[in-house]
């Protein structure tokens, strides 16, 4: 079994080397020992009183040591080819060995807190007694370190014992420490045991029972150097030789059985409690700390006691007064209850009516006691809780944030408004269940449960509504079940007027026509503020036009056409998302600030005009997203579609152009050129394409244009923007859709860019150089050009056959000031792909090495332009 055949003769290991039968025991104790750690986590962190304390973490460390002990032994039992490890082998022995050494050491130390209890009055007792206290504190502490005869020597034996079996003189020497290391620990043993009984008689106030204890733990972990003792004399020539069943019965009982009883005792009850350890236990030698905590307690209590003659104080002492008088009042009345015999009571006094009496009183009283429990305790509450010390109104504002939290990062990029409004009544809950009182605050403002849902999982509607009080309400609504197309017109016709948003998500084209129609309507009182509407229709792979009957809102020349119109003056905020309306017929007001468009198809180019048109309309706007807006690119039109005019918006923040079809952006983007300063352009592969009918490109030839002709006429599109930021991504991605030369003529053709950011985007081995600058443009950027990137953003990419130096060169390449790196290693086999995160892999230890800023995100959503697929309750 193994590589070298045994010389020596040395100890035979304890519990031997395990073999098949081994399997079994194994897994039990390994399975008790692991038992106990989610009793040890209640009763350290949960649990009142609190168990936690130092003095037992290396008794933790030992249950978890065992536990891997314990399935070491159980593999080597079920493959024999591990038993063979010399490392495993030292490992086992050494461990096997100097546990119980562990256990008694901590004894010594909760006998050294029993002890010093004894001479502290803070701790119960009757005076100060510093010498005795001294005289404890270092006499166990050099008992402790008497320890050490024991555990270096097994310590070095344990390391030793595998190559000891190839050199006799080791193995003798190994054998002797080994012996030497279990008696040192036995006598230490024997002699805690008759310290502890000594103590429990002479010492005064000593907790005797405490004592008696930690005498009968040591008794019990006595049988394992006992039976040490008597089996480590054994020798054997080879190691792996099977111990006979009944050794293997012994071992079990007399050698794990009493370590994993200690250790249970001590890790299943509150020994911080029992022994008076404190969190720390009893570590100091000399008295200033304690000198230093006494003097400050003695100025807090002097502090309490000053009482003007006027004040908070006068409050307090009336309420320690009366708590005392209720305390004294009871105990007098339960002694005179005592004195109720027939032979106190007079001959003219009827015991019948006596009786009579005690049921209404005892009635009265525990009623009183009833109230009195729960308002004691919530008046506590308030006064240890410093955020109830806070005036309510800055509560509630922190309630607000938390309830209301529109960056909340465990929602996902594609979370959708019912997963949103589920998220707020899952904290509105949380709140309400931690305490009285931040359920009163809770129940008691209206704002918290403005948002009404009509989703599945809320048919407390009524219930919402009557929280929420005369505050203004927030709508979301889904057709994800089947009473919403009732109850959503019933919703809007009933409490339409206090909406001030509304958030509609639904596949049914009736109902959003529907409810768009009675919002229009009612929309005229001024109260709606934001409006956002989802159509979540099923794609179609291939381009159409939108139609009146099926995909517009309100057919053109419609009744409804005015009251829309109307109701979007009083908007600030618009969102849409498959919507069709006709945009030459609507003009935005100057009070909107907000506007998503999304997923719609405006018609053939030519329909980009009277679009803008309507967008030039909103002349206050902060916020514009423009996101798989679409047009239908017409070859035998294409010279009647010119360039539209620059739009003004001298108040826009944030201009977000995303997932747009080559045509699209080459209309769209001269009319903002002005708006540059805060564009975020996000190309998909949709920008490499034209979208058309299928009759139109097979008119037009469009098919026949190679990929790199396209990255050439995009280049040029987006050059006059001098663009500093670039994003390129996909939602879904099983391949990149821009790489090799086509990459490159991009970066090429966009000598400005400074930031480039890419979204799922993988690359392969050689992939990295198409990120590379060429030589001659870092030498001569004036004739070359190609872009020199100070930042570089590659977030959730999936690397394959990754060579660093390939990565070196591009990061070289470019005077990079930070780089942002998120992502996976893929390993892709014929049956499946194995993923590892970046975040200890080589080329983030060389960029975080040699990047003046670096930073390794496992988490998109702090790149908000990369949420484009979620669609927001806010």
């Amino acid at each position: 079994m193994s590589d070298s055949v045994q010389t020596a003769w040395v100890s035979r290991p304890i519990g031997g080397i395990p073999a098949s039968v081994d399997l079994a025991p194994s897994i039990v104790f390994a399975v008790l020992y692991a038992l106990l750690l989610p009793h040890i986590i209640y009763n350290f962190f949960f649990s009142k009183p609190r168990a936690w304390n130092v003095i037992q973490i290396s008794t933790v460390i030992f249950a978890v040591e065992r536990v891997a002990w314990c399935i070491i032994r159980a593999v080597q039992a079920a493959y024999p080819e591990k038993r063979a490890s010399g490392g495993l082998m030292s490992y086992v022995q050494t461990t096997v060995g100097l546990g119980f050494i562990g256990i008694s050491a901590d004894v010594i130390k909760l006998l050294r807190s029993t002890l010093v209890n004894t001479t502290l009055p803070e701790n119960g007792a009757s005076k100060d007694r510093r010498v005795a206290r001294k005289c404890y504190r270092y006499f166990c502490l050099f008992y402790e370190l008497a320890f050490l005869g024991s555990i270096i020597p097994g310590t070095i034996a344990g390391g030793n014992y595998s190559s000891a079996r190839f050199n006799q003189a080791q193995a003798d020497q190994s054998m002797d420490q080994l012996i030497a290391s279990t008696a040192v620990a036995l006598g230490l043993q024997a002699l805690t045991v008759f310290i502890c009984i000594v103590a429990a008689f002479t010492i005064k106030e000593v907790n005797r029972m405490r004592c008696f204890e930690l005498a009968g733990l040591t008794l019990l972990i006595m049988p394992v150097p006992i039976y040490r003792l008597c089996v480590l004399g054994i020798r054997t020539i080879d190691v792996f030789i099977p111990l006979a069943p009944s050794a293997r019965i012994l071992f079990y009982i007399f050698h794990l059985a009493p370590e994993w009883i200690c250790v249970s005792i001590l890790l299943g009850t509150n020994v911080r409690a029992r022994f008076g350890t404190g969190k720390w236990g009893d570590y100091e030698l000399g008295e200033k700390g304690r000198e230093k905590r006494l003097k400050k307690a003695e100025e807090e209590a002097k502090q309490l006691q000053r009482s003007p003659a006027n004040g908070p104080y006068t409050t307090i002492r009336q309420w320690e007064d009366a708590g005392a008088s209720l305390v004294t009042a009871i105990g007098d009345y339960m002694d005179l209850c005592l004195t109720l015999t027939p032979n106190h009571l007079g001959e003219d006094i009827k015991a019948n009516d006596i009786a009579a009496r005690i049921d209404p009183t005892i009635k009265a009283v525990f009623e009183q006691l009833t109230k009195l429990g729960p308002t004691a305790l919530k008046m506590r509450n308030k006064l240890v809780s410093p955020l109830l010390q806070l005036p309510e109104e800055i509560i509630s504002m922190i309630f607000q944030h938390y309830i209301f939290d529109p960056d909340n990062p465990r929602l996902p990029r594609t979370s959708s408004v019912i997963r949103e409004v589920r998220e707020i009544h899952y904290r509105l809950d949380a709140l309400i269940q931690v305490c009285s009182s931040w359920k009163d605050i809770v129940m008691a403002k209206g704002l918290f449960w403005s948002v009404t849902p009509v989703l599945y999982g809320f048919f407390s509607l009524e219930c919402t509504l009557k929280r929420a009080g005369q505050s203004k309400l927030y709508l979301a609504a889904a057709d994800d079940i089947v009473e919403t197309p009732k109850l959503l017109p019933q919703v809007l016709a009933e409490y339409g007027s206090r909406f001030w948003a509304i958030n509609i998500e639904v596949r049914d084209s009736h109902l959003i026509k529907g409810a768009m129609r009675q919002i229009s309507r009612q929309g005229t009182t001024g109260s709606l503020t934001e409006l956002s509407i989802r159509w979540d229709k099923a794609h179609n792979a291939s381009p159409a036009l939108p139609t009146d009957e099926f995909d517009y809102i309100f057919p053109r020349s419609h009744s409804e056409q005015t009251s829309f119109t109307n109701m979007m003056g009083s908007l600030t905020a618009f969102r849409i998302s498959g919507i069709q309306f006709h945009w030459d017929t609507i003009v935005f007001s100057t009070r909107l600030v907000e506007l998503r468009i999304d997923n719609i198809t405006l018609g053939y180019d030519d329909a980009i005009v009277s679009f803008l048109r309507t967008l030039s309309s909103a002349s206050e706007l902060r916020d514009l997203k423009l996101i798989s807006v679409a047009t239908l690119h017409r070859p035998s039109a294409a010279h009647n579609t010119g360039t539209p005019a620059p739009i003004e918006f001298p108040k826009l923040q944030s201009l977000l152009l995303q997932n747009m079809y080559f045509n699209t952006l080459k209309l769209l983007l001269p009319a903002f050129t002005r708006a540059r300063h805060c564009l975020t352009l996000f190309l998909t592969g949709l920008c490499l394409k034209v979208n058309m009918l299928e009759g139109d490109r097979l008119e037009g030839g469009q098919e026949q244009q190679s990929e790199l002709d396209r990255a050439t006429d995009l280049c040029a599109t987006l050059k006059p923007l001098s663009l500093d930021t670039l994003t390129l991504g996909e939602n879904n991605l099983a391949t990149v859709w821009l790489k090799g030369k086509a990459f490159r003529i991009l970066l090429e053709g966009l000598p400005t860019l400074k930031t480039l950011k890419l979204h799922n985007w993988i690359f392969e081995a050689w992939d990295w150089q198409d990120l590379t600058r060429p030589r001659a443009a870092q030498e001569n950027p004036e004739e070359h050009h190609f872009a020199a990137l100070q930042n570089l953003y590659i977030i959730s990419a999936s690397v394959r056959n990754f060579y660093l130096k390939h990565f070196e060169e591009m990061v070289l390449s470019h005077p990079l000031q930070r780089v942002v790196l998120g992502g996976v290693s893929q390993k892709l086999t014929s049956t499946r792909t194995y993923e590892k995160s970046l975040e200890n892999s080589e080329c983030v230890e060389w960029t975080r090495n040699n990047v003046p800023e670096f930073e390794f995100v496992d988490d998109e959503s702090l790149f908000p332009e990369f949420g484009w697929a979620r669609w927001r309750l806010w």
